[in-house]
């Protein structure tokens, strides 16, 4: 695009081509404004989240566009010393967590890593070599956990579920399993009871009979519900969907979803006026998460879905602009 406004500001004012070049030109720079304020204001989210790779690579789509911005340059040259200082703070807690056997505390790591930059190939292969590591820790909990669970041993279950927990905090098994020894927790409670003479204490009842569809729809059920108790239920809504897309005679999940949805119904035109905004501020990723959170609320407002299908096309322009070059 640079080259071309070169070549449209060539053309002399003697040429028979002057006056069309003149109007190509008011479009093109109109274009290189448009691109470069879309670059900045992506490489500002990504920034913003953490995602500091990422905000560097937009600065320099955008430096490439028009080199002659100094203050670009300079914010990308900060950032990129920052991501570097980080990413060697960050090494250093997975190595001391890798020699100190702490599974949990590396997993952290490593997360921390492919945020900064997920297209460093180091990252990445540490980060496969800790999830491989965490994934068979997790699984031999979970084994250790079914088996207690199988045999009416609540107390060693639970245990063994906590464990898989601490070292994945949303394990949609261990939480949907949690759940289910909750529940007979609370039916062992209630059958302690004292009951009246003329009436025989009742049999306790072994582990219920679920399936494993069961088990993790109850987890995203119960996931969903942190979620709403974090102050997150734009999250609780997505756990709900998930857990009904799972099972989908989940009642709970079902009424929890209609339930949330309708008490955040006010929101949704708040919503699509403050993704405008940002829309025609040139901030595409801030409109699509707000946009996104609308049709989370009202799935069929088809005014948002057109909206969020019309920015989505536009940053998939920017991403083959990114690859392919302007």
């Amino acid at each position: 695009m640079a080259g071309a406004l070169g070549a449209w500001r060539d053309i002399p004012p003697s040429s028979s081509e002057y006056p069309r070049a003149q109007l190509r030109l008011e479009t093109i720079e109109r274009e290189l404004a448009s691109s470069l304020a879309r670059y900045e204001k992506r490489a500002a989210f990504f920034e913003d989240e953490g995602r500091l790779s990422e905000a560097v690579l937009y600065y320099r789509l955008a430096l490439k566009l028009d080199p002659d911005r100094p203050q670009t340059l300079a914010r990308t040259q900060s950032l990129y010393r920052e991501l570097r200082a980080r990413e060697a703070a960050e090494r250093a807690n997975l190595a001391a967590a890798l020699a100190a056997g702490s599974l949990r505390e590396a997993n952290d790591a490593v997360k921390r890593l492919q945020r900064l930059d997920p297209f460093d190939p180091a990252i990445q292969i540490e980060l496969r070599q800790v999830r491989a590591e965490t994934g068979a820790q997790v699984l031999r909990f979970l084994e250790d956990g079914k088996r207690a669970y199988a045999v009416g041993d609540r107390d060693g279950a639970r245990g063994a579920f906590e464990r898989v927990l601490e070292l994945d905090a949303e394990n949609e098994a261990a939480l949907g399993y949690l759940s289910y020894i909750k529940r007979d927790d609370a039916q062992v409670a209630d059958q302690a009871k004292p009951v009246e003479p003329h009436r025989p204490p009742a049999a306790r009842l072994p582990p219920p009979s679920v399936s494993s569809e069961e088990i993790i729809a109850e987890g995203r059920f119960r996931s969903g519900q942190t979620a709403e108790e974090m102050g997150d239920p734009y999250r609780a809504i997505r756990e709900y969907q998930m857990a009904l897309r799972i099972e989908p005679r989940h009642a709970a999940a079902k009424r929890r979803l209609s339930t949330l949805r309708a008490e955040l119904a006010p929101r949704v035109p708040a919503l699509y006026e403050q993704g405008k905004r940002y829309f025609q501020d040139e901030d595409l990723e801030k409109a699509l998460v707000v946009w996104r959170n609308a049709l989370l609320i009202a799935p069929d407002d088809a005014r948002t879905r057109e909206n969020v299908d019309r920015a989505e096309r536009m940053l998939s322009r920017l991403e083959e602009i990114q690859t392919r070059g302007p």
